[in-house]
């Protein structure tokens, strides 16, 4: 499918500019427009072939001007407060980017009549799971603040997309991870804890004992998983952004420390409360089978000893 123009909120964040980068790549959209405020934006490259628009999904003037005269045809919404600790400390400002910032791009959407709508949620409105994988009609049971304001955008968006049969729909990340990856990120900031770590020597640290699995997913196959979505037939549906191979913490941290050093340790700490013991998610149905797999990933974000890492 071709669209005249395609506004991605949060472009310069990790997902948003893979999206915007497949976008540019596959030729099959005349203008792209970045919405962004700059708070932690991965990439500039892609401004040459895309416009920037310095602005705040918060202002509902704002983001009304920017879709009022109908140059918006679809809307990729990754734009969020992604800090579950800042989300314990400021629930409402939380709320306020997650909730209501979702609810003005929804409103201005359906107001300019626009057809196309994905907006991205979180694993982090599962809370702990019931069962194994995860898939997208597990209950919601969010255990923070920022789980709660993901679920309620996720669930406005689905709403907004049945209530006016339009193809509005959300993808539901698990744990994102590429060389953009944000120190902020609640999911994969445990890859950037372990790079720092064994870039200054220390030792690497665990909450719990390391069994914890995690589903991590290279954010460029979450952008073709996204663009996949945007061209079908969907309408008010959750799609998955997982591969269904879960990962333990303990052997992220052996996957790192010896791609990275002859020797390392790990330091066991406490237990987190608000940390989830297992988070996989079902496969999704527009995750091809040649995604990229986390030691192979893995190996395009340590330059060191990478020859080290056995596949």
């Amino acid at each position: 499918m071709n669209f005249g123009s395609i506004l991605v909120t949060g472009g310069l964040g990790q997902i948003g500019s893979y999206i915007v980068e497949e976008l540019i790549s596959r030729q099959n959209v005349d203008h792209i427009y970045i919405l962004d405020n700059l708070s932690s934006n991965k990439i500039t490259e892609p401004l040459s072939q895309a416009e920037l628009i310095k602005a705040d999904i918060r202002s509902h003037n704002d983001v009304i001007d920017i879709m009022h005269d109908g140059k918006i045809e679809a809307v990729i919404h990754t734009a969020a407060q992604i800090s579950v600790p800042y989300s314990t400390k400021s629930p409402r400002i939380d709320a306020s980017v997650n909730i209501m910032g979702t609810l003005n791009l929804l409103d201005a959407a359906i107001k300019n009549e626009i057809e196309y709508f994905i907006t991205f949620g979180s694993a982090a409105a599962i809370g702990e799971p019931k069962y194994l994988p995860v898939d997208p009609s597990h209950p919601r049971n969010p255990k923070s603040p920022y789980g709660i304001s993901k679920a309620a955008s996720e669930q406005y968006t689905l709403k907004y997309g049945e209530t006016y049969n339009v193809h509005y729909n959300v993808i539901r990340p698990f744990n994102v991870y590429s060389s953009r990856i944000s120190s902020g990120d609640p999911y994969s900031g445990v890859i950037n804890v372990f790079k720092e770590q064994v870039r200054n020597n220390k030792p690497l640290t665990i909450h719990g004992d390391g069994s914890q699995t995690r589903d991590f997913i290279h954010a460029k196959d979450v952008a073709n998983i996204c663009l996949k979505l945007l061209n079908s037939d969907f309408k008010a549906s959750l799609v998955n952004a997982a591969t269904g191979n879960g990962t333990s913490i303990l052997e992220l941290a052996k996957i790192i420390g010896n791609s990275s050093m002859d020797d390392f340790d790990i330091k066991y700490l406490e237990p987190r409360e608000q940390d989830i013991d297992s988070s996989i998610g079902k496969k999704s149905q527009f995750l091809n089978g040649e995604y990229i797999r986390i030691i192979n990933g893995i190996k395009s974000l340590l330059p060191l000893n990478i020859a080290k890492i056995q596949d």
